[in-house]
């Protein structure tokens, strides 16, 4: 199990790591990186709005996926299954909320 520890977070630390520079607004209006789709492309001032928002769930995401990652391992009798299903269910949980919550604030300027 502890293999499954290392790789939910490495995983967190991934989700952080690459939301890092769309949080901290390091990255200029691109069709690369970020959220790249419809209001997001209008100016730059709503593409650091809009990416800043989805760095800070993607951030977020990495946070509790790793918190529930180091939770989960110390509880003792939890078989390999079903903390590797927690662990994924957590992650994902986490990390599609964040996409479903960027889709929202991203089509409420759409509506503008």
């Amino acid at each position: 199990m502890f293999r499954l520890l290392l790789l939910f977070l490495s995983g967190g630390a991934t989700l952080m790591l690459l939301a890092l520079p769309a949080l901290l607004r390091l990255l200029p209006p691109n069709s690369i990186f970020g959220v790249c789709v419809g209001a997001a492309l209008k100016s730059p001032a709503l593409w650091y709005e809009i990416n800043q928002g989805a760095g800070r769930r993607m951030f977020r995401a990495g946070v509790v996926t790793i918190i529930f990652a180091l939770g989960l391992y110390c509880i003792p009798g939890l078989s390999t299954g079903a903390y590797y299903a927690s662990c994924a269910i957590v992650m994902m949980g986490m990390f599609v909320s964040g996409l479903v919550k960027t889709a929202r604030h991203l089509n409420h300027y759409n509506h503008k």
